[in-house]
């Protein structure tokens, strides 16, 4: 689930398979998850959730500081975390922004390089 990002938790849907694989969480825990990740990154709302992390018994035998490590990168992460698509989104606007400012300053008027 990290392969594509060498391992580090980049984006919202790689936090979601986390917490469905070491978690053991349900689809729908999953979405509230991504429900507490949204506009207002609620804290108040991501700590039962955490709690909830953390009572799980977990099928694939992650326990003790393992696990905690992973609900901690999942709580954490989730503050901050963005999904995938605004990320690419985001890349597009910063490359044009930037070429725009480099070739066609405003109130400079010169041509683009051919």
């Amino acid at each position: 689930m990290l392969g594509r990002t060498l391992g580090v938790p980049l984006f919202q849907e790689q936090l979601l398979r986390m917490a469905m694989i070491a978690a053991n969480f349900t689809g729908g825990e999953a979405e509230e998850l991504r429900r507490a990740m949204g506009f207002k990154r609620s804290e108040v709302r991501m700590k039962p959730i955490e709690e909830k992390a953390a009572c799980r018994h977990d099928p694939q035998r992650i326990l003790g500081e393992t696990q905690e490590q992973i609900i901690q990168s999942i709580t954490s992460f989730a503050l901050y975390g963005f999904p995938e698509s605004h990320a690419a989104s985001f890349a597009l606007i910063a490359y044009a922004s930037a070429y725009l400012k480099c070739h066609y300053l405003a109130g400079v008027h010169r041509r683009a390089p051919e």
